[in-house]
């Protein structure tokens, strides 16, 4: 049977007794198997071989639990299908601390949970955010209950991700960074409200001294007539004064006229008279 790739981001969590491992199938059609055995070449060690009987599917992974009594370090898989076949050693990491946090005056005081597996053998490291600013990580080894104080500023929203890393006198393995958990809220302070606020007010004013200007526009600043207009208006006044100071034009004085009577006589040789 050929290798091949047949799984992608293979890891397995591990615990005191027990491992649980998932991964991304490269091809879902196919059908997987999984087994385990501790690693070596010896007939011993590959008789042990162990079928994953704990399968589980979340989301776009895969996985299964796993019982065994090797170390982290010494567990070896494989992988079949019917086309091929994969061998190899796990990634391998312990749980991400879980964290409590709580207030006490000015100091916040973190608390961990200790990883079943080993539990002498971490050392935490903490990485927080303080007002959206990133401080410096710190390494601690605790013997006793998982402690840390940070000093807090009640005006600031802190964010805080942790790990464990095994000491250098213990089989090397750490975990996964956890998820970030929030305490606090990010209050603004009275300068960078000041900042804020007059900017605001000073637009404002502006928009509506505009608006008020644009209103009142004919009254502020009023329209300055053309000269040439002026001028014009000037001339034509002028003409009118001097055609009405002139005088009348001549009017002639009417003749007398003198009515004619017409005198009518019936003698037929007489001759028509006429007065006028």
């Amino acid at each position: 049977m050929r290798r091949a790739e047949l799984v992608k981001d293979f890891e397995c969590v591990v615990y005191t007794n027990n491992m649980k491992c998932s991964w991304i199938p490269v091809n879902r059609f196919l059908r997987l198997t999984l087994s385990f055995r501790t690693c070596g070449r010896s007939d011993k060690r590959i008789k042990k071989l162990k079928k994953c009987d704990q399968p589980y599917s979340s989301g776009e992974r895969d996985g299964c639990y796993l019982q065994t009594d090797a170390t982290p370090d010494n567990v070896c898989m494989i992988v079949e299908t019917e086309t091929g076949m994969s061998t190899f050693k796990p990634a391998t990491v312990v749980p991400s601390p879980e964290m409590n946090i709580t207030e006490e005056g000015d100091t916040l005081k973190l608390r961990f949970t200790v990883p079943t597996f080993k539990r002498s053998c971490w050392i935490y490291e903490v990485c927080y955010k303080q007002c959206g600013r990133p401080q410096n990580c710190q390494n601690v080894t605790f013997y006793e209950v998982p402690t840390m104080e940070v000093p807090y500023d009640k005006t600031c929203l802190y964010e805080f991700k942790s790990r464990v890393m095994s000491t250098e006198h213990c089989i090397k393995i750490s975990s996964n960074f956890s998820a970030a958990e929030y305490y606090g809220t990010n209050v603004p302070h009275i300068g960078t409200v000041v900042a804020i606020v007059i900017p605001v007010i000073l637009s404002i004013c502006v928009i509506l001294s505009c608006s008020c200007f644009r209103r009142h526009s004919a009254i502020i600043c009023p329209a300055v007539p053309d000269p040439s207009a002026i001028f014009k208006e000037m001339m034509m006044n002028g003409n009118k004064e001097r055609l009405t100071t002139k005088g009348s034009l001549y009017t002639p004085v009417p003749e007398p006229i003198e009515s004619c009577k017409i005198t009518l006589v019936t003698d037929k040789n007489s001759i028509l008279q006429q007065n006028c």
